[in-house]
């Protein structure tokens, strides 16, 4: 049997990896993470916008020391509030977003399981109520992303447990079909509270807090030069074997990228250099524009038929950053280096 070249050896390797992440991204809470990212995307938009409004709105803007925007100047702060009121709870928009997903996953009520990612993350965030009665919504923000995932995924696992088990209150079958998910999900919400409320209350233990003290390693390595060159690689290597890398890879990267953008907009709120690099925006502005924009020029301008309508047919969807059609419609694998060392350079 004639041996195999070095080349190919390594495009075998490369796509037993992919073959691994494939696998790894049909994971059901994988999925769950995904598509309740997903879902946070709405308010993120809506938050940035205002962001941006009430700072063009700002009457010190710049070195001009004067707004952009002066007739908005009277209602700067409530722009600000539009903010604050989308970005800063985007921790708990995943929670109600990841456990309803994970609950249509699982096939079972979905309504019930986004009520009860929400109430799990309530009482495990719960801090308060001070002096002034106040409850803290601390980690209500991009600090209790990951508190949210974990705690969405497990409350409602829990709850498919009870159902499989029939561990529930069943009421007869002539009762509405939704008053009747309410009341099979009495003992596994009831369950879920008295677990965290236990956790949280009664043993003191702050778990959003312990959390974020042991992901800072990963949170701050992920935004250093070598944290996202290697990220931003793989995803890279799996577009170039025909596979959509952002969404295979997306449970480990959106909640990062997500938390970077609104702790980025927090900061410009209140006037202080931007913390992070690595965040959505970021990505959409620079990387795939520089990697997908000049296979797409090349096409364009190519003599073969073929790659030229590509690059036509492809270009109205690449000007709002959707890249899937260049990516999908071409054999990338002739480009597959100038594609690495683009994205890699910049």
């Amino acid at each position: 049997m004639e041996n195999k070249s070095g080349s190919n050896k390594l495009m075998d390797k490369m796509m037993s990896l992919a073959g691994v992440v494939g696998k790894l991204s049909e994971v059901p809470w994988v999925r769950a993470i995904q598509d309740g990212m997903v879902a946070t995307m709405a308010p993120i938009l809506i938050g940035s916008v205002f962001l941006i409004l009430s700072i063009l709105a700002q009457p010190d803007l710049g070195n001009s020391k004067a707004a952009l925007l002066p007739f908005l100047t009277p209602y700067a702060t409530q722009l600000s509030n539009v903010n604050s009121m989308t970005l800063g709870f985007v921790g708990l928009f995943a929670a109600y977003g990841i456990a309803k997903s994970y609950g249509e996953i699982l096939k079972i009520d979905t309504t019930q399981s986004g009520l009860l990612g929400i109430l799990a993350f309530f009482f495990i965030t719960f801090t308060g109520p001070d002096a002034k009665g106040m409850i803290s919504t601390a980690f209500f923000g991009t600090n209790g992303m990951f508190v949210a995932m974990i705690m969405s995924l497990l409350s409602v696992k829990l709850y498919s447990l009870f159902l499989k088990h029939n561990f529930t209150i069943k009421l007869p079958s002539s009762v509405p079909p939704k008053v009747g998910n309410s009341f099979a999900s009495l003992v596994p919400m009831s369950v879920v509270i008295i677990i965290c409320w236990l956790i949280r209350n009664i043993m003191g233990f702050n778990f959003p807090q312990f959390l974020t003290t042991v992901m800072n390693p990963l949170l701050k390595g992920s935004d250093t030069i070598w944290g996202y060159t290697i990220i931003t690689f793989l995803v890279i290597v799996l577009w170039s074997m025909g596979l959509n890398g952002p969404a295979m890879l997306g449970a480990i990267i959106t909640p990062i990228t997500t938390a970077d953008l609104v702790a980025n907009a927090a900061a410009k709120v209140a006037g202080n250099p931007l913390p992070h690099i690595w965040t959505n925006a970021f990505q959409f502005s620079f990387i795939w524009v520089g990697s997908v924009f000049p296979i797409l020029i090349w096409y364009i301008l190519s003599k073969n038929k073929g790659k030229r309508a590509l690059g036509i047919a492809a270009a109205p969807a690449l000007a709002f950053n959707i890249i899937e059609p260049t990516m999908f419609g071409s054999p990338v694998a002739i480009a597959i280096v100038p594609l690495w060392l683009t994205d890699e350079i910049l």
